[in-house]
């Protein structure tokens, strides 16, 4: 089984049959506008010239006008599929001997076509239908053949109804006459399935094409146009099924059905051999005896089966062994053991379908069997619902006190928007049974009345609506019935993606769960659930650790049993990048037992999840297989179910005190509107930001508006993340008077804290944060009275202990204040420990501050190191030695630090101090760890180096990101924003007005007063504004600048050798000269890293003439004008592409010269060819900037990159 292909399989094939089906129903007469006037000719209908029954063309405009033109395609579409894909499945099988869908040798059509006549449903057909076949036969046209084939089709839908009327119908019903087109043409669907499907395939295969068919759907929901509306009734299906690993399957059947069978019906111990998933545990005493065929097994939400299915094999085992004969067993398993519940009608058919097969490979002679069987009918149901009902029907229920039919048709009105979640009471069958019989008389003894009548232009079928009925009491009875075990996989939804109807009922009847669907599901399966029974399901495994579902946890923990679960890493689900654990309850509390837990936690991987398994099931040694009393949960605050925590760490949670108690731990704001409220720090005016500040009241004195703002951020350790500005002017009185706002403890604004961001796929990292900032829920926070407290916790959070303990409180990506509130802290009142750990803490906050100010995109940026050396080689070097040894110090300090806390802990048993290099969060752009071979001994330079080198490991800078930042800031020096003769940033407003000398340049603001005086030899740009052309055409050109940089920085005597170190770091494979390395950087990659390193809002812009870069310009945000494109057009632009337009013209006179080779002149053209090209770009750009230049649009820095980019967009690169 390819699943690859299979999936482009599916999805073509849903594609092909919606179109076909919009083909035939506008042959029919039929549209998303309304339906054409058919003319009635006895039991015939015409449309458009063409004859067909009326009975299915009536059961289609019913349909049409129940369902509406898409869900009409949709369903159509899909039953096609079912049905075609199950012909295939029984035929490569052998489950039926006629081949409807595979062929003969080489010929493309069905071989059915050719040996119809040999089978036992055309031999029942009447005389004259078998003549037409004949005819159509012999006549051997391509319409001749399609039709023949069509009929035999629907005769064999016909004939396997009265087997699987799930699946196929008789005769009557619309989808006869929406039977698909062109299955016969070469390379057609038909085809293709025969390809998927060549020989005999598993079950499960019919599950992975009802996920893949519908994969487009959930797509749409999850990263298309639906991606943030409500889910409808229409989307639940394809938005929330995913196909059950078949491991997982077995786990959970093997786990609940099959303890079940071995404390109570007698079966064979050694039965359990044979199941690779059981875990073997405690075996309760005094079970209640139950008949095998009493068992009841329910999957509230079935999908295609795949639970019902595994269920099937173990049940047929456990007959076998009790001496069961196959037919009974088969038969008695179909009718008495399995139940099903699904909302999703194509699913629901594949799953009775996936029934019927499992049941048929057992039992050879099944469907001859079942057609001697009355009244079969599987157990497995389409949830349907009463809203088609006519009200003729109603209002005769009610007119005849009909009142408990009366109550289940109101029950189950919208029933498909609640699924198994509905909650209903509780009816005896006997009564709803009584109460049908009368509703049936009321209509045979009413002679005036038909079995078909019209109501408001719609053709009603009695018929249809009485099994409508039936089967509502059906799906009553068993909605609310118990049962011995239920297993599922049920739908995950969060609570704001439900749609109206659906969130409404959730909030009133299931309070307490209502955050999610799958935990609604957790506690419906519940009240299925008969006392003493087994429940297993797989969802994700938050409801196991956070707050919110504390309710939830605490009730299973107080009334049922863990009996074991398995928590999954977390991306190993396939289909879903959600965190899942699987698990099995006992509906009953049993004191002291030990529940076992697999933890899958460190195993990467979709293929080592079962693997991992199974080794943890054959060693209860393993160190990711653990034992506990979920009594012992409760010690832990919001019980947890933190099953692999040893009793000493329970200890630490009863001794130590909740951080809560000694910090504020407080959740920040969020401004409802981050996009108007939020600015990186580089897009504004720096001049009207205010940093490390107070209060409010330096904001008001000192006019600012903006400032700093904890938004969260990546990974990082100790310090860093600091790049968010907010709104603040008039003491935030905009932000304070948005409704969408909500602004959280505000009067912890300005004050130092540790932070962290709410949502981590890495382990946790905490940060200070010294004054002056506001703080976002993303970036949620913990204060205190002390600044010996401030680094003695942060110390502590970032220890492998701390992350230990925390991912007991809440092992999601999520870290939740409730979560650091209940984080034990133990005190040894050990003065001398303490200030070690504070200064270890200080130095860590130090060095990391150190690394995050390096860069030019922190407003603590002063100057970049790479300037400091005789050249930029011995500047590097320095720089690497400089940075080994921090990063060294960093990580030994790391450790030590987590030395210190295991022993306060007394944890010495249960870990040790090592810390992996990968976690020290400095240097994460500049250098990378490589695993070295160090069992040769070698002598090092440094301490650093040797330290490394000890440990297995290498330090290695990336020189490539190096001199990109170097570049980088030699730009900035160009523009003005930086000067190697002050630190800080110089012109960076744009009010800023620069005035130039010799060797100096003053910038002042539009009051003359002055804000920065420079001595340089090195002078920004006039109007910062710097063409990129192929050469050296304007005296500002990049490279010349850079270079005029670089000899004022490094003196000129070292020019080309730095020259040489920056063409070498950008990759000069080819040897070309150094110049051209560079130049080509400016023209192809600058901007990229530009548009990387300052998040897509840059601060300099570049206009581009686009894809063949026939004129680039870069110019400095903070110094644009609205005469900047203009100046740009006049200087370098119209100059430029004059000259291109001479350099055209001297080329063009070389090929006049008689004394040019075929050579030659072969490349003067390709030249030529090349300049037009070139020329063509330029014009179409000149008009463009011609068009901007002349509205001369004026940018406020305030409305940010995002806003005043769009203004220039036209002209500009895009981000």
């Amino acid at each position: 089984m390819n699943k690859s292909s299979l999936k482009i399989f599916a999805i073509e094939a849903r594609k092909e049959l919606m179109e076909k089906m919009r083909t035939r129903l506008e042959i029919l007469g039929i549209s998303k506008n309304g339906i054409e006037k058919a003319k009635v000719i006895g039991k015939e209908v015409e449309v458009k010239g063409t004859l067909y029954p009326k009975e299915s063309y009536d059961s289609l405009i019913r349909k049409y006008k129940q369902v509406g033109y898409e869900e009409l395609i949709e369903e159509s579409a899909y039953t096609w599929f079912n049905r075609l894909t199950a012909l295939a499945f029984m035929e490569a099988n052998g489950y039926i001997e006629e081949k409807m869908i595979f062929n003969n040798g080489v010929k493309n059509e069905p071989a059915i076509i050719d040996n119809y006549y040999e089978f036992e449903f055309f031999k029942n057909l009447d005389n004259d239908l078998q003549k037409e076949l004949h005819n159509l036969r012999d006549e051997n046209t391509p319409n001749s053949i399609e039709k023949l084939y069509s009929i035999l089709m629907e005769e064999k839908c016909e004939d396997l109804s009265n087997i699987m009327p799930f699946m196929f119908k008789k005769k009557g019903t619309y989808s006869d006459i929406l039977f698909p087109t062109g299955l016969l043409m070469e390379n057609s669907l038909l085809v293709r399935l025969r390809e998927e499907i060549r020989e005999k395939v598993p079950i499960e295969l019919i599950g992975w094409l009802y996920q893949y068919y519908n994969s487009e759907k959930r797509e749409v929901v999850y990263n298309g146009s639906m991606k943030k509306t409500k889910i409808n009734k229409e989307y639940i299906a394809p938005a929330t099924q995913i196909f059950t690993p078949d491991w997982i399957v077995k786990y959970m059947v093997e786990n609940s059905l099959g303890k079940l069978a071995l404390e109570s019906t007698g079966i064979n111990e050694n039965l359990k051999n044979n199941w690779k998933y059981y875990i073997d545990s405690e075996k309760e005493e005094n079970s209640e005896k139950i008949k095998i065929e009493d068992i009841k097994i329910l999957d509230p939400a079935m999908g295609s089966g795949h639970i019902l299915v595994y269920a099937f094999d173990l049940l047929f085992e456990m007959y076998e062994n009790l001496g069961w004969s196959t037919k009974e067993s088969v038969l008695s398993i179909l009718k008495n053991n399995l139940y099903g519940l699904e909302i999703d009608e194509r699913a629901g058919q594949l799953a009775s379908f996936a029934l019927m097969m499992k049941a048929r490979e057992k039992f050879s002679r099944l469907f001859s069997v079942l057609k001697r069987e009355e009244d079969f009918k599987l157990n497995t149901l389409i949830i349907k619902e009463s809203n088609s009902l006519s009200e003729r029907i109603k209002n005769r229920i009610k007119n005849n006190n009909l009142n408990n039919l009366n109550k289940i048709i109101q029950e189950f009105e919208d029933a498909k928007e609640y699924g198994s979640i509905l909650k209903l009471e509780s009816i005896d069958k006997e009564i709803l049974e009584r109460e049908f019989s009368l509703l049936k008389e009321s209509f045979n003894n009413n002679e005036q009345e038909t079995l078909i009548f019209n109501e408001d232009e719609m053709i009603i079928d009695i018929n249809e609506e009485l099994e409508l009925i039936e089967n509502l009491i059906k799906q009553h009875t068993i909605m609310t019935d118990k049962f011995d075990i239920t297993v599922t996989n049920p739908p995950y939804i969060g609570n704001s993606r439900m749609n109206g109807i659906l969130k409404e009922y959730i909030d009133k009847n299931y309070p307490d769960v209502k955050s999610d669907l799958f935990a609604v599901f957790i506690k419906k399966v519940i009240s299925f659930n008969k006392k003493n029974g087994f429940i297993s399901l797989v969802s994700p495994y938050v409801w196991w650790f956070i707050k919110s579902y504390e309710e939830l946890r605490n009730y299973i923990l107080n009334h049922l049993t863990f009996y074991n679960l398995i928590q999954l890493e977390y991306n190993a689900f396939e289909g879903a990048t959600i965190p899942v654990g699987t698990f099995v309850l006992k509906n009953k509390i049993i004191p002291n037992y030990k529940m076992i837990g697999i933890k899958l936690s460190d195993f990467k991987g979709i293929e080592n999840q079962p693997i991992k398994t199974l080794e943890a099931i054959k060693n209860p040694n393993c160190n990711w297989r653990f034992q506990a009393k979920q009594k012992d949960f409760e010690k832990i605050p919001g019980s947890p179910i933190a099953y692999w925590v040893s009793d000493k760490v329970r200890e630490i949670f009863e001794k130590g005190i909740p951080l809560g108690n000694i910090a504020k731990v407080k959740k920040g704001s969020d401004t409802g509107d981050n996009d108007h409220f939020i600015r990186l720090w580089q897009e504004i005016n720096f001049y009207k930001l205010g940093l490390y500040l107070n209060s409010s009241k330096d904001v008001l004195e000192k006019n600012y508006k903006w400032i700093p703002y904890n938004k969260g951020g990546e990974f990082k350790k100790w310090y860093g993340n600091q790049e968010y500005v907010v709104n603040w002017e008039n003491d935030g009185y905009e932000l304070k008077n948005f409704k969408k706002s909500n602004l959280r403890s505000k009067e912890l604004y300005f004050k130092n804290c540790l932070s962290w961001t709410l949502l981590s796929s890495s382990n946790f990292g905490l940060r200070y944060y010294p004054k002056g900032f506001i703080f976002d829920s993303n970036g949620s926070s913990i204060f205190f009275n002390t600044d010996i407290n401030i680094f003695y916790i942060e110390g502590l959070l970032l220890t492998k202990l701390a992350s230990n303990i925390l991912k007991i409180l809440s092992s999601t990506m999520a870290f939740n204040i409730g979560d650091l509130n209940n984080f034990p802290v133990l005190d040894k009142k050990d003065d001398i420990k303490k200030f070690k750990i504070s200064s270890l803490t200080k130095q860590n906050i130090s060095i990391s501050k150190e690394e995050w100010d390096s860069r030019e995109t922190s407003w603590d940026f002063e100057k970049l190191s790479l300037i400091n050396g005789k050249d930029l080689k011995s500047a590097y070097e320095n720089y690497c030695n400089h940075w080994r040894d921090n990063f060294v110090q960093l990580h030994k300090n790391e450790e030590e630090l987590n030395r210190l806390f295991i022993e306060i802990y007394d944890l010495q048993d249960e870990m040790d101090e090592k810390v992996s290099f990968d976690d020290i969060t400095i240097l994460k752009k500049e250098a990378n760890i490589i695993q070295i071979d160090n069992s040769i001994l070698k002598e090092f330079s440094t301490e650093s180096e040797k330290y490394l080198y000890d440990r297995g490991v290498s330090l290695e800078f990336n020189k490539d990101e190096l001199v990109k930042q170097f570049l980088s800031y030699a730009v900035g020096c160009i523009m003005g924003r930086y000067s190697i003769n002050k630190a800080g940033l110089i012109i960076a407003n744009s009010d800023d007005i620069l005035e130039l000398s010799e060797n100096k340049f003053i910038v002042k603001g539009t009051d003359g007063e002055i804000r920065q005086e420079v001595e340089s030899k090195f002078l920004p740009d006039e109007f910062g504004v710097i063409p990129i052309t192929d050469e050296k055409d304007f005296s500002n050109d990049i490279v010349e600048k850079v270079k005029e940089f670089m000899k004022i920085v490094y003196g000129e005597e070292n020019l080309k050798d730095n020259l040489n170190f920056i063409a070498e770091a950008l990759g000069n494979k080819d040897s070309k000269p150094t110049e051209e390395i560079i130049r080509t950087y400016f023209i192809k990659d600058f901007y990229a890293d530009h548009l990387q390193r300052y998040q897509k809002r840059p601060i300099y812009w570049l206009m581009n003439s686009g894809k063949k870069n026939a004129f680039s310009c870069l110019f400095y945000m903070h110094r644009y004008e609205p005469l900047t494109v203009a100046r740009v057009r006049a200087d370098y632009l119209i100059p430029y592409q004059e000259m291109l337009e001479n350099k055209r013209k001297f080329i063009e006179r070389q090929l006049s010269d008689d004394e040019v080779s075929a050579k030659e002149k072969k490349n003067i053209e390709k030249q030529l060819k090349e300049l037009d090209t070139l020329l063509k770009e330029l014009r179409e750009y000149a008009n463009e900037v011609k068009h901007i230049a002349e509205q001369k649009i004026p940018l406020d820095l305030d409305d940010g990159v995002n806003v005043n980019y769009e203004k220039l967009e036209a002209i500009l690169k895009k981000r």
